[in-house]
Formats: C-alpha cells, structure tokens, sequence
C-alpha cells in the first residue's frame, strides 16, 4: 500500500500539525507514505521523519501549470493507491494533475476548514468543491462540518466518515514538575503567585475573536478581577498583530495581556493557566482545546465549530455564542471561580479524543478499506 498526501503548505497551524502527525504515524507502521506541498509555507517541514518522501513544489499562482506539471510527474512516479487531500485546494489540483492519466487512485478529502472567512473565500471553495467524484470520500472532523459542508456545498451524495482530531495524551500530559514550570512563567511576565491566568493557543488572524478577548478582559477587570491576566500564544499577520497591540495600549493593559508569538512546544503555558479559552467565531475541530483538555485544564470556549462536540455531557468546560465579550468576561469569571476536577478533564480526552483512538481510525478506512459511511 502506497499513500501520498497533499496539502497546500506546511505553516503553523491545526490542519499541517494534522498531517505531520498522521504522515509520520503511517510511516513508523511501514506504510510506504508520500507528502506533497503545493507551494506554501514550509515551516512544519522538519517536524516529517526522514523515511517519508517530501516533495515540496513552488508555485507562482494558485493554479500554476508548471506546478500541476510536477504534481503529475510525483504521482506517475511514486504510483500511490490512495491520495489524501488536505483542504480543497489539495483536491483541486489534485484532479487537475491526474486528468487523462489510467490510473486506478481512490481520493480522500479531508476539510479542515468549515465556514469561509468571506464571499471570495466562499466562492473559491465552492469551485474547489467541483472537482469532488462521487466516488471520492470525504473525512469530516465532526457532526457540525458534516452538516454545514453537505448542505452548503451539495456533497449529500458522497461516501464520508467522520473521525475527530486526536491528541496525544501521553506528550499533554500533568507531571511533577507542573508547579515549576508555573512557577517559571509567572516569573517570566512578571506575575505574582495569585495571579489568575487565561490563555489562549491559536494563530492570530481577525476570525479568532482576539478583539473580543481583548473587550472581556477591560470588562473582567472593571468587575474586581484585577489579578487576571490573558496569554496569547500564537503567531500570524504582523500588521494585524500591531492592530491588536494599538488596543491592548489603547485599554491600558500592557502590563495584563501579553502576546507572546507562535511556540514550538506550547505545554509549558498550558501548565501555567488556571484557564483556557478560544473567542472565535469560526473554527472546525480546535486542536489546542483538546490539548487544554489534555492537560486538565478547563474551558471557556465559543459556540462554533465543534465546540459543542468538544465539551459533550463532560464537565470539562463551559460555552458561549460568540462575538459578546460581555458575556465572555462573565464566562470566565464564573469559570475561574468554579470549583474543576482537573483529573476528569484530563480523563474525558483520553476515553473521547486519543490520538491512538484517531489514527486507528484512518488505519482502517486508509488501509483496511471500510467502505460503509459511518461515524467511527
């Protein structure tokens, strides 16, 4: 058996972390595995093991012919049973490249965005949409994207599964020395030892809420919670990151919300937080939450995406609607104030969310080839 998977780049984020993971899982099984980039970013690129073949391809436009030329040669060359595509545009240029080739491949497509930020954004995918067969599968992360993708985009009649993200439990996990790496951060920013802190893992761009979070602080604050503070850990636009400073300095709470770029290795912030939340108003399947979950720390999350499905009958966390930092700020008082069993949260990601548990679950669509559509 031979994968390829393609994705459109390899910066930091939740859908590269997805694929480094899952390509590197199959790998370590013997599974002969193939990567193809598309031209984008490449900042993941060394987290592959050195037994995968990675073609990373440059492109000069979204649809490059001299890039699509490449692609073909790769998959002529490496002969693959199955290609996974990550995201649309994967699937878009994936079909393009294999038009007029006598092969027997079976595609899989896995959407790791649900919402489009914008009409252009909206019209893109629905195009990208096009080049779905109806013997192609479709590998949902939750009930929600399921729901809104086959009704947006008229894929009632595609073979699918749904399979939600995994976290490896055993690398987020509690350990003896939490209360030092606490202890390490609080010094860090320069916070004393009562100090309440809420962090926030996740790239920074305009859909995840951060102005909200921002507003729920100021508000926090003015209802008696001086000693809060906010962690934001995440890179992205450096012109909207200033915009976001502009009003942290504009509230007066440069001393309280410290933004402190992307982090190879996020857990020590997790361990140092009483709290976590994500303000967004779009999101699919939040990794960094099933991370928090991981570690045992509860959540504040909004309602979108598969918050809902995160969260479950568990007391691991509570949710809002998104876009109302007044309702925000009251959430994470309440939450700050409430009495957690932290082992239980970490318990519910290890019954619900293992990243054992997920890559199973590949293992026997990918491999095993079930064909029924289910949830699994």
């Amino acid at each position: 058996m031979k994968l390829l998977f393609a994705i459109h780049g390899l910066p930091v984020g939740g859908a590269e972390h997805f694929l480094v993971q899952l390509v590197n899982y199959f790998n370590r099984t013997n599974i002969s595995t193939s990567v193809v980039v598309l031209g984008g970013d490449t900042a993941l690129m060394n987290s592959i093991d050195e037994g995968v073949e990675l073609n990373l391809l440059k492109k000069k436009t979204r649809l490059d012919l001299n890039l699509i030329k490449q692609y073909r040669e790769i998959i002529v060359k490496v002969q693959p049973q199955r290609i996974i595509c990550i995201n649309t545009y994967a699937l878009c240029l994936t079909r393009i490249a294999l038009f007029g080739l006598r092969v027997n491949i079976q595609l899989y497509l896995s959407p790791h965005t649900t919402i489009p930020f914008s009409f252009y954004s909206r019209i893109r995918t629905w195009v990208h949409f096009r080049f779905l067969s109806k013997r192609d599968t479709v590998l949902y992360l939750s009930v929600q994207q399921k729901n809104y993708l086959r009704t947006a985009y008229q894929l009632i009649s595609h073979p699918h599964f749904i399979i939600p993200n995994g976290v490896n439990i055993n690398l987020f996990s509690p350990d003896t020395n939490s209360s030092i790496i606490r202890a390490t951060i609080r010094r860090q920013y320069g916070l004393s030892a009562d100090s309440k802190i809420i962090v926030i893992v996740a790239r920074i761009s305009p859909e995840k809420g951060f102005e909200d979070a921002i507003e729920a602080l100021d508000l926090l604050h003015a209802m008696g919670e001086n000693s809060v503070h906010l962690l934001v850990v995440g890179g992205g636009d450096e012109h909207y990151t200033k915009q976001l400073l502009d009003l942290v300095e504009q509230k007066e709470l440069n001393s309280f919300i410290h933004i402190i770029g992307s982090q190879r290795d996020v857990r020590p912030f997790l361990k140092a937080a009483n709290l976590f939340t994500l303000c967004s108003w779009s999101e699919t399947f939040p990794l960094s939450a099933l991370e928090a979950m991981s570690i045992g720390l509860p959540m504040v999350l909004t309602d979108v995406g598969a918050a809902n499905e995160i969260l479950g009958d568990d007391p691991v966390g509570l949710l809002i609607p998104p876009k109302r930092p007044a309702e925000l700020a009251l959430m994470w008082k309440t939450a700050l104030h409430m009495e957690w069993d932290n082992e239980g949260i970490r318990h519910a990601a290890i019954r619900r969310f293992s990243i054992d548990r997920m890559f199973d679950s590949y293992k026997r669509i990918l491999i095993d080839h079930i064909s029924e559509s289910s949830e699994i």
